[in-house]
């Protein structure tokens, strides 16, 4: 048996590594007109705050995976927009921030997955175990 490109090695390594690649691509460009007239004043720390609590906002609304402490997700966006002053544009920093974070699944999505957990093993009963083991694999190989 032939063992397969090294293009497909890298593709299927990207696709896991971040599975909604296309969905996140997908709601960074449904969110520009957004943050089309979005002030972003990151030389004070006022500034820094408040436009930290107003991407929040907008990430709250288009389902960003942050912390559900709103002290916590501020602090994550506002350190976010330090690192990056350089970046002027509220879409590239979104999309940082939705790279960095991921998006919610919906409960939809959520019950599709559980549901085809079991269709891949071979005891279908054994898919919500499968889906407790990916958790926590998901979890220690988890890149910060």
């Amino acid at each position: 048996m032939e063992e397969p490109s090294e293009e497909v090695i890298e593709a299927i390594t990207t696709a896991r590594k971040n599975p909604n690649l296309a969905k996140n691509e997908s709601a960074v460009e449904e969110s520009s007109s957004s943050f089309a007239n979005l002030a972003l004043d990151l030389k004070s720390k006022v500034g820094v705050k408040k436009a930290a609590s107003q991407i929040l906002e907008i990430c709250r609304a288009k389902n960003v995976d942050l912390p559900d402490d709103e002290k916590k997700a501020t602090v994550r966006i506002g350190r976010i927009l330090v690192q990056n002053k350089s970046i002027i544009s509220g879409k590239e920093i979104f999309k940082i921030i939705v790279s960095e974070f991921g998006l919610k699944q919906s409960k939809e999505e959520k019950f599709k997955a559980k549901k085809s957990a079991g269709e891949g093993c071979e005891v279908a009963e054994n898919g919500p175990l499968f889906l407790a083991i990916k958790e926590l694999s998901d979890l220690y190989f988890k890149v910060r």
